[in-house]
């Protein structure tokens, strides 16, 4: 048996997240822009919150649940804390919620994360969480200069 199974909120008392709460759980006029592969908007962790979601593919604010990672790390950041008996919280649970979808078919250009970030800042969001890299299949054999270019 694992830690997980033995104790499913044994995450939330390794960071000592009572002890921060007492000091904060964040604020509504906090915007966190989760920039990942989309999130389950409908998810009660999040209900309320959702502010300024955006698809950079779409190019508006329909999002796909992706592989779940979106979700997961919304859920982290910023879920709701109604379920942290059960072990299930955000750091930061009174906080607004940006997400940004910036992957298609489990790829991320590096476009679409520019794009993804962009957007977070030119919609005022105070925290970018972006625990995603962008698909770079072949850049690492161009030349430094034009990976360089690139970026």
């Amino acid at each position: 048996m694992t830690a997980s199974t033995e104790d499913p909120g044994w995450h939330l008392s390794a960071i000592h997240l009572k002890q921060g709460w007492s000091i904060t759980k964040g604020s509504p006029d906090i915007k966190v822009a989760i920039v990942d592969d989309g999130i389950q908007s409908d998810h009660q962790m999040f209900k309320g919150r959702i502010v300024d979601a955006y698809n950079v593919f779409t190019q508006n604010n329909n999002l796909s649940v992706g592989v779940g990672h979106g979700t997961h790390t919304a859920g982290l950041a910023v879920g709701s804390a109604e379920n942290y008996d059960k072990g299930a919280s955000g750091v930061a649970p009174n906080c607004k919620i940006m997400p940004i979808q910036v992957f298609d078919n489990k790829l991320c250009p590096l476009s679409a994360m520019v794009a993804g970030v962009m957007y977070a800042l030119h919609h005022d969001a105070d925290v970018v969480n972006k625990s995603i890299a962008p698909s770079f299949k072949g850049l690492n054999v161009l030349p430094v200069e034009q990976q360089t270019e690139i970026a």
